[in-house]
């Protein structure tokens, strides 16, 4: 049995980081592009979140205060769905390059078969 090599935890830890900064870039840009599956997506998200009171009511002061609250909740919801879509996509990884080799000895069977 392999021993674990901490740096693939590194490695998968530094990935995560990229997608999800890269993915709640494109949330966030998707948002102000008036995308409506995303803006769907964020609401529901927002709505979650929203339908605690006591989150409502920081959000609520925090305006009140003169902070932009709900830019900050959505760049925060932003990076938390980005996190999650990053997880997926990783996770999905490993059967998509199974699936891709897959393809490839196939299709080097079939041009080996055709010549």
């Amino acid at each position: 049995m392999a021993l674990h090599d901490p740096q693939d935890d590194l490695q998968y830890d530094a990935a995560v980081d990229r997608l999800t900064r890269e993915r709640a870039c494109s949330i966030l840009a998707a948002l102000k592009a008036g995308h409506q599956e995303t803006t769907a997506e964020m609401v529901t998200v927002a709505s979650d979140y929203l339908a605690d009171d006591q989150a409502f009511a920081e959000l609520v002061q925090s305006t009140a205060r003169g902070q932009n609250a709900f830019g900050e909740l959505l760049q925060r919801l932003a990076l938390e769905e980005g996190e999650r879509q990053a997880r997926e996509e990783l996770a999905d990884a490993p059967a998509r390059r199974r699936e891709q080799a897959d393809e490839a000895r196939i299709d080097r069977v079939l041009d080996a078969q055709a010549a």
